[in-house]
């Protein structure tokens, strides 16, 4: 189950890194899409802009992106000494490797098709190795039979780092860059491009079906005759910082929009070109369109409690699930989840857990965070929901069994939810966001392959 999260930075939610040479951003067959959909299409090279765009600060970005600069150091000290490897050379590396793989009974051929990845461009990467280990063992005075370990590795690319210059604040660079090297860009495409190939499908897909659902807001924003202007965009962005600035948890440490920004890699130009922003302005004008507030005061007073447990109480939720099938068995599940229960000791301790056992993919990475839940919560299974409203904070529950398999929950916050204009906008969101998933869900999206490289 693929939890849906808020709105407006939660409607559209709602909806080993590689060490694989990448080919330049422009090489990409613009014409290979990564999903398609009733009159409408993702490129890829749309997409890897995009998930650089919006992840390039977490871990899967600065390790891709190191893996970039490392490159482009090690290509411009070979170029620059006269270093080559030849043909031969790698031939001999490769007959040495499938012979490894088949005693392990391995084959190379089906390992690279799993990653997407052609015979060639693996040479270029054995290439690139053997270039890096050569550099490094002239520079460091190492002969054939001193190994090259991961400390002196880190020494000589660190040494290398001094010699070029490499400018990886976002601030400071053009607009599709991910970093200059030299001066020289790392296009921001072809960082997105390396750390696709990290992403599980289920995390591709969801990453996609936003990008759809921003290409049918902006198809149903013309239908409706609304224009997007800069005062729009002002608007989005006035309201990001007055939420940040009324957050206590923010004040208190004295952050703002431009500090949260920097603390994932970002910068608020970055964001505004983004598309997660602009969705979230193409929601406002569309939501206040098609649902009034006339007709949201009616649907309130029509039915309350439905929209009490719609846009009410709500609770942030933490998961570990412990998924059955094959492998495991629901008794089997239950005791695993009991003995992992007695290990974690508090919400530190249980996000830990979460990244290492869980199988919701779409959390795991999340440690665990499911977000906010209302007493109704579209896409999430009942049986969650009302266990987590049991909870007491702070105390992880008792396995519980849901449609996917046994889960531990953690509850760490609650709210009592919004009052009178508040409540009204949190309906107004509901109501977009169950539009605006009917809306995907309708468009026949295509999801494709990787293409190999």
């Amino acid at each position: 189950m693929q939890i849906r999260r808020t709105l407006t930075s939660t409607v559209l939610s709602a909806m080993v890194v590689s060490t694989l040479p990448t080919l330049p951003a422009q090489a990409q067959d613009a014409s290979r899409f990564a999903a398609t959909f009733a009159g409408g299409s993702v490129t890829w090279n749309e997409f890897h802009e995009e998930l650089a765009r919006r992840h390039r600060g977490k871990q899967l970005g600065k390790d891709s992106l190191e893996h970039l600069v490392e490159k482009a150091i090690v290509e411009r000290e070979a170029e620059r000494r006269g270093e080559k490897v030849s043909k031969e050379e790698i031939d001999r590396y490769l007959e040495m490797l499938e012979k490894q793989l088949a005693a392990a009974d391995r084959s190379l051929r089906e390992h690279l098709a799993s990653r997407a990845t052609s015979l060639a461009s693996f040479r270029d990467y054995i290439a690139l190795s053997r270039l890096y280990e050569r550099l490094a063992r002239a520079d460091l005075g190492l002969d054939e039979n001193t190994p090259l370990d991961s400390g002196r590795r880190k020494l000589w690319i660190t040494e290398q780092k001094r010699k070029h210059t490499v400018e990886t604040d976002v601030g400071k660079l053009p607009q599709d860059a991910a970093a200059l090297v030299d001066e020289d860009p790392i296009a921001l495409a072809d960082l997105g491009l390396t750390m696709a190939r990290s992403l599980v499908a289920e995390e591709r897909r969801s990453i996609l079906r936003q990008m759809v659902a921003y290409r049918l807001l902006g198809r149903e924003a013309e239908r409706l005759g609304i224009e997007i202007t800069n005062e729009h965009y002002e608007k989005a962005l006035a309201t990001k910082r007055s939420e940040i600035e009324s957050s206590p948890e923010y004040s208190k440490h004295g952050i703002d929009l431009e500090s949260l920004l920097r603390a994932q890699g970002r910068s608020i130009a970055d964001m505004q070109r983004g598309e997660v922003f602009r969705a979230e302005v193409l929601i406002e004008a569309i939501g206040r369109k098609r649902f009034t507030d006339d007709d949201l005061k009616a649907k309130l007073e029509k039915d309350p409690e439905l929209w009490d447990r719609r846009v009410g109480a709500s609770r942030e939720v933490h998961r570990i699930l412990l998924a059955i099938g094959e492998q495991r068995n629901e008794e089997q599940a239950i005791r695993d989840a009991k003995v992992l229960a007695a290990k974690i000791t508090d919400a530190q301790t249980f996000a830990a857990a979460a990244r290492r056992f869980s199988d919701d993919e779409g959390s795991k990475g999340r440690g665990g965070r499911l977000g906010w839940l209302h007493r109704e919560e579209p896409g999430v299974d009942e049986a969650l929901v009302a266990a987590a409203f049991r909870l007491e904070f702070g105390k992880v529950s008792e396995p519980v069994r849901d449609s996917d398999g046994v889960s531990l929950l953690l509850v760490t916050q609650a709210t009592t939810g919004p009052k009178d204009r508040a409540r009204l906008m949190a309906m107004r969101r509901y109501e977009v966001g169950a539009w605006l998933r009917d809306l995907v869900d309708r468009a026949g999206i295509e999801f494709h392959a990787l293409p190999v490289q």
